[in-house]
Parts: C-alpha cells; sequence; structure tokens
C-alpha cells in the first residue's frame, strides 16, 4: 500500500515529504506522465528525457541505498535530496529536503558529477513537484538514445498547455 512505505520513507529520513509530492505518491491513480521531456531551466532552451518517475516502492529503494552509502561515508546524491525519477542513462531527477530549498526539483547530470569532491552537476527544474509535473511534455523522441532527445529548442517555445498533456 502507497501510504505505508511514505510512512516508511518518512520514517528512513527523519522527516515529511512535501504536501504534493506525498499526496501524489500516495494515491494509486495518479497518473505518472513519463516518459516526458522536461526543461532544464538553468539553460531553458535544452531538454532533457524523463523516462520514468518513481513510484513509492522505488523511491524506498533509493532512499534505503542512499543511507547505506552515507553511513559508509558515501553517497550518490547531495546530502537532502532524494532520487524521484531517471532518464534510463544515469542522471536523475532529485527532491530537494533542505530546509534552504524544500520542495524544488532538480536534475542530476552525472557526467558532471563527482560525490568524492562534492561537485554534483545540479540543475533547477521547478519550485514545486506539482508545478513540475505540470510542465512536462510527452517525449516523442522516446524511442531514440537520450544524448539525441537533448537538444535545442529555443525556436518552438510555446506556452505551456492549461491541462497537462497527461491528464484526462
Amino acid at each position: 500500500m502507497p501510504t505505508d512505505t511514505v510512512a516508511q520513507i518518512e520514517a528512513l529520513l527523519g522527516g515529511h515529504l512535501p504536501p504534493d509530492y506525498c499526496e501524489w505518491l500516495c494515491n494509486p491513480d495518479s497518473p505518472n506522465p513519463s516518459p516526458a521531456i522536461t526543461r532544464v531551466q538553468a539553460d531553458s532552451s535544452y531538454k532533457e528525457s524523463v523516462t520514468s518517475i518513481y513510484q513509492a516502492a522505488e523511491v524506498l529503494r533509493y532512499v534505503d541505498m542512499e543511507n547505506d552509502m552515507i553511513a559508509a561515508d558515501s553517497g550518490d546524491f547531495p546530502p537532502g535530496m532524494i532520487a524521484i525519477g531517471e532518464n534510463g542513462s544515469g542522471d536523475h531527477v532529485l527532491l530537494s529536503l533542505r530546509q534552504t530549498d524544500f520542495g524544488t526539483i532538480h536534475y542530476l547530470f552525472h557526467e558532471q558529477s563527482n560525490p568524492d569532491e562534492k561537485l554534483w552537476g545540479i540543475y533547477h527544474l521547478s519550485d514545486s513537484f506539482a508545478a513540475w509535473l505540470a510542465a512536462l511534455v510527452p517525449d516523442v523522441q522516446e524511442s531514440q538514445p537520450s544524448s539525441q532527445s537533448y537538444q535545442s529548442s529555443s525556436a518552438q517555445a510555446t506556452p505551456p498547455p492549461k491541462k497537462p498533456w497527461w491528464r484526462f
């Protein structure tokens, strides 16, 4: 049951998840719009794929693994952030649980990250999970390798739709 798993996640984290994200995880009928494209706001002319947005059980697995790695003085993600999705090529969508930017969504480029040196390659995507979900667009290039889906789209700038494409 998703609510039990969310309670386990929060117990491992020692705190609460943002309400919009918690509601999405707890509702088994929440739409999961992956595969999708997200804009990397550090340079808004670029986009990146999101092949999977994790359900509660997968988030729990990542939080548990990360806790084990931190206990061994390691870790794949910056302190105070958890993985909530990925692109299938080693990059992750992260949710911040830090006091300074609680609930914000970020993209971690693994090629730019070196956890040993505390260099993370993180780019801000959205101020909230709900806003990030609403801004996702369908990945029409899903069958191509992710390196080909990372391309300029400044000429195609269009306003976001009033209703997300994945809502019916």
